[in-house]
């Protein structure tokens, strides 16, 4: 190993060629605070800077790449978890009942008669998710469904009702007129398909739902 007047002059002589404090302690064998200490009268040259500009910009990206990774490695940990619980779920009638509830306690209209399930929601999977806890979990009249889309000035109403068709599993005759929302002057979303308010008229299933909610809530 070099003596430390020898080292003491590769400091110098690195620091005036833009090495980091880092780099000097790994390739000298020092700690950072001695390569700091040994070198802090070098006048850096405009060279000199622009290394360590360099430097620093490689070390943030690294870092930013690092991090990166950490959170893509814990999120896939995590989706696995789940999918792995999901999977073992026992998904029965009454776990249909208790989830459909459990939605339209989040998205569904709640009124005080409680004559009617009205569930409204613009992402297409809530939408179906839903409708296929509901229709898992309870005996369902199909012809008691109503469908109305609320839509913007700028969608084709003809293809936003078919998708929502598609994605309900209602038919195109169960739904009614769409509702065409005021312009807001809030640019166009491409990946919006609007929102569908989902109906069904049955009092007594209704309450039920909601009661399913209120159990799970209190």
């Amino acid at each position: 190993m070099k003596r430390r007047s020898e080292r003491h002059s590769d400091a110098v002589r690195l620091r005036g060629m833009g090495y980091s404090f880092a780099e000097m302690s790994e390739r000298l064998k020092v700690s950072k605070s001695t390569a700091a200490l040994w070198t802090r009268t070098v006048a850096l040259s405009g060279r000199a800077k622009t290394r360590l500009a360099m430097r620093r910009e490689l070390g943030r990206l690294h870092a930013r790449k690092k991090r990166a990774l950490l959170v893509r490695t814990a999120l896939s940990h995590a989706e696995r978890v789940a999918y792995d619980d999901v999977r073992n779920l026992r998904m029965n009638a009454t776990f249909f009942r208790l989830l459909s509830s459990l939605l339209y306690w989040c998205e569904g209209e709640k009124s005080n008669d409680d004559s009617t399930l009205l569930f409204a929601n613009s992402d297409p999977k809530l939408v179906h998710l839903y409708l296929r806890s509901l229709r898992s979990g309870f005996p369902l009249d199909e012809s008691k469904f109503r469908v109305c889309v609320h839509l913007h000035e700028y969608h084709d109403k003809q293809e936003m009702v078919r998708f929502w068709s598609k994605v309900t599993g209602i038919p195109l005759r169960q739904f009614i007129k769409p509702y065409f929302k005021a312009h807001t002057g809030v640019r166009k979303k491409s990946d919006y398909r609007g929102c569908a308010s989902v109906r069904y008229y049955d009092a007594g299933l209704a309450r039920l739902v909601q009661a399913y909610a209120r159990a799970l809530v209190h």
